[in-house]
């Protein structure tokens, strides 16, 4: 006995010196979120109308808010995600993406959400007219639509600070915002870290309208495409109105005085602290200042529509050039000179940023080729080639983190515009030929890797360290060594407590006050199995707190069997004792208790159902035999207590569990009257 116990200590130490702890807003230390969707953060005018011959009316604004499910903190830090779709509507921007519910948006909200943010999916206002063939008309109303996003953005960051000063702060939150764009997106991102001073930033050449000749001397007069008068402030906090209309398009304004921006929150700060940008660009490099927040940005190098370097922003839809633009490359060198990344710097020697070398040039940095500057990830897609797909030769990607049914998607577009089959479908693909939801959550993957630990660095957080419950229980001081060693031994049958699985675990892990070796005695010489006493300890269905236990209540655990709770001075477990309750886990809660837990199957009447399994241990294929001629219920469980499979029987029965995996399985036949459980061994 001695032998044996000093062996398992050896295990358990050797096994138990890898920590499995997780940090709070680095990792994903939350299994399930909650969203409230359809938040309405303000109202302002949309143009939308007008492509349809109509005028601009007030537009409720919308936003979907995720938040990490189980967690009581009230002070966590924000990232708001914007959706790309050209400034247009989806289907109509000849793309399959174009507000909050996109998959990409979706995916990366709940992946900060799990982290411990509240992400925040932000519809803004959309509309633009990208067909004129008036090179200043598509100009001037695109940089109007990114205004009119700008002025968006910055309503949702006053509405949420709003939340906390008078309602509150309903949704948990800190004054730490961070801003991320995808595509579209990403070119609001950058408005929304660096576009602050009208005259020096919006009054520049490329930002006029120089076609008409406005006081009649015969000259061209150079007229800004945005009028604050107009179109109100950077920040929308102010009313913008359009002294004149023309809706029937007769060269003669109809209407006057037609409001085009109304204020939303004003007396709150629209300040951000971070923002990341995964593709899009910024309109000019002056934009970005030194003292301005840090900015990530991750961008295909060979994206045509929206220049890597200094470019043409180009329509995807008809290729028509829009302005020069200056995309990720010329933003993370001019935040890199200024100072302004500095942080990412420091955070990479603190954190062991593994997607920047310090210039030491891992494998990470080198392969993606952005040693040089901290804040920079160029995405290397594969080069245009000759190579078809369903819509012609492979292109250029510049968005491949997008996706989306495109089945179903493609018909939908064709309809809309009444080209022939595939055309508009075919547009969506322009950027992404082979896109699919495996492709894009690679992508999302690799999007949280290189901007959370930004993120945490510049909004200079301070994560609380997280345990799995299987970490919790194998190093808290107050759980039994015993039962430590036990989990550690059976790791492998006992996986999942490790791992972030749905709905979660409770364990009842008996305390380190029992006697190990007299623990070790009762379960190395007795007829239960180890793995199956820790099982008769953990619930999986979820989190159960101590205020969720009542009186009666019966707790059905792992290994098939239940535990009954007993309410009165104490709070007991069958005949053990709770003594220290809810010490929390990323994945589960564990409650420690003054006792070893069996199972007790007096209730079943094992003699009424009598079967033989075999051969066991197998190699997958199980044949039940014996049975009486009645019909029996047959469930087939995971080492976890997960049901796999559930047949109804009255005979010999015969099947393969090698599509489940190798592992320790268990076979629960019941009747009216009676109930057994098998435990079987696939190797």
């Amino acid at each position: 006995m001695k032998i044996k116990l000093q062996s398992l200590l050896l295990i358990f130490f050797l096994i138990a010196s890898f920590s499995f702890s997780q940090t709070r807003y680095m990792d994903e230390v939350f299994c399930d979120i909650e969203i409230e969707s359809d938040i309405v953060y303000g109202n302002n005018i949309t143009v939308l109308p007008l492509l349809q011959g109509g005028a601009p009316a007030p537009e409720d604004l919308e936003m979907d808010i995720y938040m990490p499910s189980g967690d009581s903190a009230t002070d966590r830090p924000v990232v708001m995600i914007l959706h790309t779709g050209s400034f247009l509507p989806a289907v109509a921007n000849g793309q399959a993406t174009g507000d909050k519910t996109d998959n990409a948006t979706i995916e990366q909200c709940k992946a900060f959400a799990k982290k411990g943010y509240v992400a925040v999916a932000l519809n803004y206002r959309l509309g633009w007219n990208p067909i004129s063939e008036n090179e200043d008309v598509r100009r001037s109303t695109l940089i109007q639509a990114a205004y009119r996003g700008l002025q968006d953005v910055r309503t949702g960051v006053r509405f949420l600070r709003k939340t906390i000063a008078e309602d509150g702060n309903p949704y948990g939150i800190t004054d730490k915002f961070a801003v991320g764009g995808l595509g579209t997106g990403g070119y609001l991102s950058l408005c929304a870290a660096s576009l602050w001073d009208y005259d020096e930033e919006l009054l520049l050449a490329k930002f006029m309208d120089t076609s008409q000749d406005i006081d009649g001397d015969g000259l061209n007069d150079a007229v800004p495409y945005i009028i604050p008068e107009y179109f109100g402030n950077l920040e929308g906090t102010d009313s913008g109105i359009l002294p004149g209309l023309d809706s029937d398009g007769d060269g003669e304004f109809d209407v006057t005085n037609v409001p085009f921006c109304l204020p939303n929150h004003p007396g709150y700060s629209s300040d951000i602290d971070m923002a990341f940008n995964v593709g899009g660009a910024i309109p000019d490099s002056s934009w970005v200042d030194q003292g301005e927040v840090p900015i990530a940005s991750m961008q295909c190098w060979n994206e045509v529509f929206a220049p890597y370097g200094v470019g043409n922003i180009m329509v995807p839809t008809t290729g028509a050039i829009v302005v020069e633009g200056m995309g990720s490359l010329v933003v993370q060198q001019m935040a890199t000179e200024f100072g302004n990344n500095d942080v990412f710097e420091e955070m990479s020697i603190e954190l062991n940023d593994t997607w920047y070398g310090n210039g030491n040039g891992n494998d990470n940095s080198a392969t993606a080729g952005h040693d040089s500057y901290p804040g920079l990830f160029p995405i290397v897609t594969p080069e245009p080639s000759t190579d078809m797909t369903p819509c012609g030769p492979y292109e250029i990607q510049g968005s491949p983190w997008d996706w989306w049914d495109n089945e179903l998607y493609g018909a939908i577009a064709d309809a809309y515009q009444g080209t022939d089959p595939g055309t508009m479908g075919c547009l969506a693909l322009l950027d992404s030929p082979d896109m699919s939801e495996d492709k894009g959550m690679a992508y999302v993957d690799l999007i949280q890797q290189f901007m959370v630990p930004r993120v945490y660095a510049a909004l200079e957080l301070e994560g609380e360290t997280i345990n799995t419950m299987f970490d919790e229980a194998t190093s808290n001081e107050n759980v039994n060594q015993y039962v430590a060693m036990g989990l550690t031994i059976s790791a492998s049958d006992l996986s999942a407590l490790d791992q972030c699985v749905e709905p979660g675990f409770t364990m009842f892990a008996p305390s380190s006050e029992l006697d190990d070796a007299a623990l070790a005695e009762i379960v190395e010489n007795g007829d239960t199995p180890l793995l199956d006493i820790l099982t008769h300890h953990v619930y999986g269905g979820g989190k159960v707190f101590a205020s969720d236990l009542e009186d009666g209540m019966e707790i059905e655990m792992l290994d098939g069997n239940s535990v009954t709770i007993n309410i009165g001075d104490n709070v007991m477990v069958n005949d053990a004792m709770v003594t220290t309750a809810d010490i929390v886990c990323s994945n589960g809660v564990i409650h420690i208790i003054d006792g070893l837990l069996f199972a007790n199957n007096s209730s079943i009447n094992e003699d009424n159902i009598d079967f033989t399994v075999f051969p066991n241990p197998s190699n997958g294929e199980i044949t039940i035999s014996n049975l009486k001629n009645e019909s029996y219920k047959l469930n087939i469980m995971s080492a976890l207590g997960q049901v796999i499979l559930t047949e109804k029987v009255n005979s010999n029965f015969t099947f393969d569990l090698n599509q489940f995996g190798k592992g320790v399985y268990f076979i629960e036949l019941s009747n009216k009257n009676s109930l057994i459980t098998q435990k079987v061994i696939i190797e």
